[in-house]
């Protein structure tokens, strides 16, 4: 009885609970089956609306053709402004830390030419409107695009200015060596960069005018060969010159040792020849295409730092060995433009007679301050010496320099 009972409540629960859910997916069906329509509603309103607007528009343009003419240049406008906007928030995120190149980048794009550019543009777009005749509108366009090409052309270069001039200043990080480099790189970059676009500019400009560049560009190549030849030594000392600076052979600051003796700092770096000033304070003119076909020793590459070897000889009964040797590295460490790391330290080479050999080595931060360097090293040893009644022998002092990329005392 009880069992039966039970039966009967189970099914009236389930009966309650199938009818509730039917319920529910019947207004679940109702609300999707509502909010497509609306979305059907609005996607027509959206239709018709823009038909209505393209409607007015075509009917402003067919009976209003000034009106037209306006609308079409207003809108050149704003897609100038909007372009404008847009380059320049995307760039500022991109390169977030180079202000000062995205600054400029922004003024010329806010410059006249560049706003003149779209304004322009519009009305190159908007000559179509006014029914002018076809030879007139020939005419116009011809001098407009002209002017376009012009406008586009001033602010391509000027932003080319910008772009070397940023990498100039935030890729030296006040390294000098670096900073030199990038800008003999970058200037012989810009300019054949610059050379390129004035012959494209020249070049379509000449095609919206009609005339024919066949016979221009032979006459021209022929030309190119008569001057080649004539001035051959000229253009290889230049073409040595570009070469160079993209090699980065050497760039100017750095102390090189020439393959005929010649040694000193690159005081400039020209398309035709190179300027080395010696520790005599003299200059050096070589051209360049001599340069290029010399075994040449960069003392400032990879990296700037520099050892210096100088030989000294004293007399063997003034002092041991290894008192010499400890007066040469106190000696040395007085001097503020040697550095401590790596350490300098001594070798004692030989025993030749009553005299003793040594050889001193330390390393200075660049080759600029070789001569001071030794000079002050000279001074120091000689009032230690002194001190010590060291006396040198008859034989010279020798000084050799050595480039390399020690990282240790070995």
């Amino acid at each position: 009885m009880f069992s039966s009972l039970i039966r009967t409540l189970q099914m009236n629960f389930s009966n309650m609970f199938s009818d509730t859910n039917s319920v529910q997916n019947t207004n679940t069906m109702e609300v999707k089956q509502s909010a497509v329509s609306s979305t059907q509603e609005l996607i027509n309103m959206a239709r018709s609306s823009s038909n209505s607007i393209v409607k007015t528009l075509g009917d402003i343009l067919a009976s209003e053709p000034y009106a037209g003419f306006l609308l079409i240049v207003m809108i050149a406008l704003i897609i100038t402004l909007m372009l404008r906007w847009t380059l320049y928030i995307t760039g500022k995120k991109a390169l977030s830390s180079k202000k000062f190149f995205w600054r400029r980048v922004w003024t010329s794009l806010s410059s006249p030419q560049f706003l003149w550019s779209g304004l322009i543009l519009g009305v190159i777009l908007g000559l179509d409107v006014l029914n002018l005749p076809e030879a007139l509108t020939r005419v116009l366009r011809i001098i407009l695009f002209s002017i376009l090409l012009w406008l586009l052309y001033i602010v391509s270069r000027r932003i080319l200015s910008i772009y070397s001039r940023a990498i100039l200043i935030y890729h030296s990080s006040d390294n000098r060596i670096k900073f030199f480099r990038n800008k003999n790189v970058f200037i012989v970059f810009s300019r054949i960069t610059r050379a390129a676009w004035t012959v494209i500019f020249i070049t379509v400009l000449l095609g919206l005018w009609g005339v024919q560049l066949g016979p221009i560009l032979a006459g021209l190549g022929i030309a190119g060969l008569v001057v080649g030849f004539a001035l051959q030594d000229a253009l290889s000392h230049v073409f040595g010159g570009i070469s160079l600076m993209l090699d980065e052979t050497y760039t100017e600051g750095d102390y090189v040792i020439l393959e005929n003796g010649n040694e000193g700092i690159i005081f400039q770096i020209g398309y035709r020849s190179t300027k080395l000033r010696t520790f005599n304070e003299e200059i050096i003119i070589i051209p360049n295409g001599i340069l290029a076909k010399m075994v040449i020793t960069n003392l400032s590459q990879p990296v700037k730092r520099m050892r210096v070897v100088i030989y000294y000889t004293t007399h063997a009964s003034d002092a041991s060995p290894e008192t010499v040797k400890e007066l040469l590295v106190q000696a040395t460490n007085k001097v503020t433009g040697v550095l401590r790391y790596p350490e300098p330290y001594v070798f004692f080479l030989e025993p030749k007679g009553t005299t003793y050999r040594f050889r001193l080595n330390y390393f200075i931060p660049t080759a600029f301050t070789r001569l001071s360097s030794t000079d002050a090293v000279h001074m120091e040893v000689v009032k230690i010496f002194q001190e010590n009644k060291i006396r040198f022998a008859a034989e010279e002092s020798l000084i050799q320099l050595e480039r390399r990329d020690f990282t240790n005392n070995s």
